[in-house]
């Protein structure tokens, strides 16, 4: 097996800015990115256009898809690396849901609308808040000619039977954020054990439910664990591991190194390698392997491309109603809010339009290379969301990205290509998902037909 080369750190000096790539350094960036030796980088104004997406939300939601609805503020845990600001405070109000809903439905071209119920935990709210605001909701699809859809993203600490009779009654699938086997979740999450519980629970009970993991300094160097512990205890063939983020919670602590990162990635790899595709299969590996063996990149997701459906073809909505670009903002961002569902006018419609063009030139030159990038055909670019809300403003999954492209090309001829194989013939993303990216919202729901990777990363 290839000998895996460590990844130095990235060092900002005058006048240029320098990236790791797999034991090596890039080309100096261009003058226009520079910044100040030890000094975070600076947000420069964005393009002068937007992305075809965006300039069509400035003026409506036609191409509205997924809406990742913080239902409250509230929680039962306590994430260390939790991208939200948690508290108390008040919950969603159901007028506020109905006039979402409303708008929605009204506005998007689209045949069908996800609702993401987030939080926070969204269990805080009682079962009847849901029963009523998704009977709304299927009544104004239904006048529509369009379809409700409905996923949670939960810790499931509070998960009980109403709960349950409600999510099976109305065919909620539901994405669990679990790190590992309970003790090494309660390292930076805790309650593992109830997890674990209702997790099997809602197995049994018939729900469709997903484990969402994140990749953090409790469990990067971890990962034969968690995936063994997936396999035998849990029985489960998938799950998502994104990385976490220092932002929210975690807004100052350490990022994740580039080695760590890689490190993480490539032992869920070797285990995809060593099973040829038979045993774990990790969502955000699948869908680059694939790219990587066609050589080419996917059409557009939700959140799988240098520019993604965020403030276009997917919103954040808090619990007072207003809009962010996506849900991987606090509930409290007043940097990138987008106003109130409530304002229709031509003020508001431009501030969202100048708004977007700022958050797609944020932080511009962590995609400076790109276009020339030898890994770009199997890049997902990270998340823009998370650049421009950490301290740095950097995209720490760059120089990852490229030492796993390195690995693979490495590897004995066929290895990889067998792998692709196994991964096409059991997978949607061998047939039209993959072709044209579907409608799922690539970082929740990865295995069907939502945004219920919710809890992206943390929570």
């Amino acid at each position: 097996m290839a000998t895996v080369r460590p990844l130095p750190r990235a060092v900002p000096r005058p006048g240029q800015w320098m990236v790791p790539i797999h034991g090596r350094k890039c080309a100096p960036r261009a003058a226009a990115t520079t910044v100040e030796s030890g000094a975070p980088p600076v947000v420069r104004p964005g393009p002068a256009q937007l992305p075809v997406e965006g300039s069509r939300l400035a003026r409506s939601w036609s191409n509205l898809e997924f809406l990742v609805v913080k239902v409250t503020r509230r929680c039962n845990l306590s994430c260390s690396y939790c991208y939200e600001d948690i508290g108390s405070g008040s919950d969603m109000t159901l007028d506020t849901f109905m006039r979402m809903a409303d708008a929605a439905f009204d506005s998007t071209d689209r045949d069908r609308v996800g609702f993401l119920f987030h939080g926070g935990e969204p269990t805080l709210l009682d079962v009847g808040w849901y029963r009523a605001a998704m009977d709304y909701a299927d009544g104004v699809a239904r006048g529509a000619g369009k379809t409700a859809e409905y996923t949670i993203q939960s810790n499931l600490v509070r998960l009980d039977q109403p709960f349950l009779d409600l999510f099976l009654e109305r065919g909620v699938s539901i994405g669990v954020s679990m790190d590992g086997p309970p003790e090494m979740n309660d390292d930076s999450r805790g309650a593992g054990s109830a997890v674990v519980r209702n997790f099997m629970r809602a197995k049994s009970a018939g729900l469709q439910v997903s484990v969402l993991a994140t990749i953090n300094h409790s469990n990067w160097n971890r990962m034969p664990e968690v995936i063994h512990w997936l396999r035998t205890d849990l029985g489960e063939r998938r799950f998502k591991a994104n990385v976490a983020y220092p932002v929210g919670a975690g807004l100052d602590a350490q990022p994740l190194t580039g080695e760590q990162i890689f490190k993480a990635r490539k032992d869920i790899l070797d285990h995809m390698l060593e099973t040829g595709g038979n045993g774990v299969i990790e969502a955000n590996l699948e869908r680059e392997l694939i790219k990587f063996a066609d050589k080419r990149g996917c059409g557009k997701s939700l959140c799988d491309g240098q520019l993604c459906g965020a403030g276009s073809r997917v919103l954040g909505v808090t619990p007072e109603g207003n809009l962010l670009p996506c849900g991987r903002f606090e509930w409290n961002d007043r940097a990138w809010s987008l106003g109130n569902i409530g304002q229709t006018d031509e003020d508001a419609f431009r501030s969202r339009g100048e708004q977007l063009r700022r958050f797609w030139g944020a932080s511009d030159y962590n995609w400076a290379d790109c276009g020339t990038c030898r890994a770009r055909h199997m890049c997902s670019y990270s998340c823009q969301a998370f650049v421009v809300r950490s301290k740095r403003q950097l995209n720490i999954e760059c120089a990852p990205t490229l030492s796993l492209y390195d690995y693979l090309v490495e590897q004995p001829q066929g290895r990889v290509e067998a792998l692709v194989a196994t991964l096409k013939l059991h997978s949607a993303m061998g047939t039209a998902e993959y072709r044209d990216g579907g409608s799922s919202y690539n970082d929740y729901g990865y295995n069907d037909k939502g945004y219920n990777d919710a809890g992206y990363t943390d929570r």
